[in-house]
C-alpha cells in the first residue's frame, strides 16, 4: 500500500484544484507482487502496481494499473 495526504505546491497553499496536471492529489494505491522460486538458478516474479486501477496526479498523471513480470536466473 501507498498513500498520500493532500499536499500544496504553493507558499499560501492556494492551489485547491485537483487531478488536473501540476497537482499532489491525495491517493491511496494498493500494489501485489510476488516471486517463486523455481530451482536454485531459476526464480519468477510477478507483480501489479495500481491494482485497484486508480487515477491520481502527482504534479503529473500516473499511470493505471501496470502489469510486471520477469525471470531471474543465477549462475
Amino acid at each position: 500500500m501507498r498513500t498520500q495526504g493532500l499536499m500544496y505546491s504553493t507558499i499560501d497553499n492556494t492551489d485547491t484544484f485537483h487531478h488536473v496536471m501540476g497537482s499532489f492529489d491525495p491517493f491511496v494505491i494498493f500494489d501485489l507482487h510476488a516471486n517463486y522460486k523455481i530451482n536454485e538458478m531459476l526464480t519468477a516474479n510477478f507483480g501489479i502496481d495500481n491494482l485497484l486501477n486508480e487515477k491520481y496526479f502527482e504534479y503529473h498523471p500516473f499511470p493505471g494499473r501496470t502489469i510486471l513480470g520477469s525471470l531471474k536466473v543465477t549462475f
